[in-house]
């Protein structure tokens, strides 16, 4: 018995030797030392996946280490392979990793809204978390399908998330740049409708919500021929909507602009993931009230908080001025809500409804949760500059959308 439990030692040892020797016993920490590089990579490049999907995982068979997954950021996997060129021995690394864009998609890599409001879902159901809202002749990026009806796609701010095809018409890079070469015109009226004929009453092609984007074909008296990205044409009256050249040309907001269109939206209901005069959660709205002024917003509360300069309050919120955007959470680095200010203490903001508040405890508006969890404010206005691709205004720390890579002539 205790020869044979030495052969069993000595015959251990060997095939323990043999294949440390031949690579196999380093295959763990090699892997290990991948999804480290892999991690550091998607802190640089992708920390936020709202904005950047960074899917790789990292498995072994034999001696070889396998990385597969998917990215919308063509870059980050770059710089990937380039780090691993120097952690994975030569040959030793078979690289599955698709840039997105995937097969699933064809030609028709691009779409454009084609109902008033359509939803951006955190999974391909309709059941799903509503994470967003895309308006009527706004652009998508499309980067992956799903069943005959669900496409992962990048909206107008950047924003990643699953709509159906109900709400958009499929078409190439081509087809987005003709539609951004017609003359179009954005709807300024909260709600109304295209009809079918230019006199009221008639037949509604579709509605419209404020901000809306249409091409705009002809004018009779008071009513604007407009064209839907899906070949629907109609009316709309000449006073709902104005050229989207001109306006983005002298969009300039200011307080009293911010504060005056924030009021126009007083008692909506609040809605999870709404952004539009139907229906807008906290950052919805805000981001509706700066469309209206010519500015993209990023989509949510705390993306928000880190755009424009910051604003050094203090007790007596005398820093403040209106349309400063006023940022709440239950700590400082967890931002949940925002709101505007309006002056004289007092905030706007989509909370059960839009309403107003106060942070005076002598206001009858006065909200203790509110100012228990106020954290920051934020000066968006003074401190923008124009997307050169879009003609869109964008605060100071927001990253463009990157939806284009090449400027079209703006109408």
């Amino acid at each position: 018995m205790r020869r044979r439990h030495l052969l069993l030692v000595s015959l251990t040892i060997f095939l323990f030797g043999f294949g440390a020797g031949n690579g196999f016993a380093q295959i763990p920490p090699l892997a290990d030392s991948v999804r480290g590089v892999v991690s550091e990579i998607r802190a640089q490049f992708c920390p936020d996946r709202r904005v950047d999907l960074f899917e790789i995982s990292v498995e072994t068979a034999g001696d070889t280490v396998i990385l597969s997954g998917e990215t919308t950021n063509p870059a980050a996997l770059a710089a990937l392979r380039q780090r691993l060129g120097s952690v994975v021995p030569k040959g030793k690394l078979r690289d599955q990793v698709v840039v997105l864009p995937d097969s699933t998609v064809g030609a028709q890599s691009w779409a454009l809204v084609t109902v008033s409001v359509a939803n951006q879902r955190r999974r391909p159901s309709h059941s799903a978390e509503l994470l967003n809202q895309m308006l009527l002749g706004t652009p998508l990026r499309i980067y992956k399908k799903r069943s005959p009806w669900w496409f992962f796609v990048r909206s107008e701010e950047g924003y990643l998330g699953w709509t159906d095809d109900g709400g958009i018409w499929l078409t190439d890079s081509l087809g987005v740049a003709k539609w951004r070469q017609r003359k179009r015109v954005i709807v300024l009226a909260k709600e109304t409708e295209v009809l079918s004929e230019p006199r009221p009453g008639a037949v509604p092609v579709s509605d419209v919500v404020v901000g809306d984007i249409l091409a705009l074909e002809g004018q009779r008296g008071a009513w604007l021929r407009v064209a839907l990205p899906d070949g629907r044409t109609g009316w709309l009256r000449k006073e709902e909507a104005r050229s989207l050249r001109s306006f983005l040309q002298q969009a300039r907001p200011t307080p009293e602009t911010v504060v005056h269109d924030a009021f126009q939206f007083m008692g909506r209901p609040y809605l999870w993931g709404g952004k539009s005069s139907k229906g807008m959660d906290c950052s919805g709205y805000t981001s509706t009230v700066f469309r209206m002024n010519g500015v993209l917003l990023p989509r949510d509360a705390n993306m928000q908080a880190e755009v424009g300069a910051a604003v050094q309050v203090d007790s007596s919120f005398a820093a403040l001025q209106p349309g400063d955007l006023v940022f709440f959470g239950p700590r400082p680095d967890r931002i949940t809500h925002v709101g505007i200010y309006i002056g004289d203490k007092q905030y706007i903001h989509s909370d059960s409804h839009i309403h107003v508040n106060s942070f005076d405890p002598q206001a009858p508006n006065f909200s203790a949760y509110r100012l228990k969890m106020f954290r920051r404010a934020r000066r968006v206005i003074g401190h923008l500059r124009r997307d050169p691709h879009t003609g869109w205004l964008l605060p100071d720390g927001m990253r463009p959308p990157g939806l284009f890579g090449e400027t079209f002539k703006l109408n």
